[in-house]
């Protein structure tokens, strides 16, 4: 079971787990911390990223964030892990944070142990 500490930087605490992004194939790859959203449909990553790692776009998506307005944003195809989690999946790039959707999560078991701003993934 991997164990990461709660967000500190959110109020209150949330949920961050440590993902590491590629592009499918390559050896580069960062460290992210994203924020457990189980509001978000698709995963989200800092909109620098893909430049950084040299993300061809891979398509267009139409995304609402949670004041309801649509919008077409490109996609990117990556390689994510969360501890021993392995998947490749499109994501988008937007703002300044990584949000970690249900695409992924719900590959995951994950216990939220709040009091002690602990997020436990079991990868058994």
């Amino acid at each position: 079971m991997a164990e990461f500490p709660y967000g500190r930087q959110y109020r209150p605490r949330a949920p961050v787990l440590l993902v590491r992004i590629s592009s499918p194939g390559k050896a580069a790859a960062v460290l992210v911390a994203a924020l457990a959203d189980t509001g978000a449909a698709m995963t989200s990553l800092p909109a620098d990223l893909p430049a950084q790692l040299g993300l061809p776009v891979a398509g267009r998506a139409i995304v609402a964030g949670f004041d309801g307005t649509p919008r077409i944003v490109p996609t990117h195809t990556v390689q994510i892990r969360v501890a021993d989690y392995i998947t490749v999946l499109r994501v988008i790039a937007a703002g300044t944070y990584a949000l970690l959707g249900r695409d992924v999560l719900n590959a995951l078991v994950i216990k939220l142990r709040g009091p002690d701003g602990i997020a436990a993934v079991d990868t058994t």
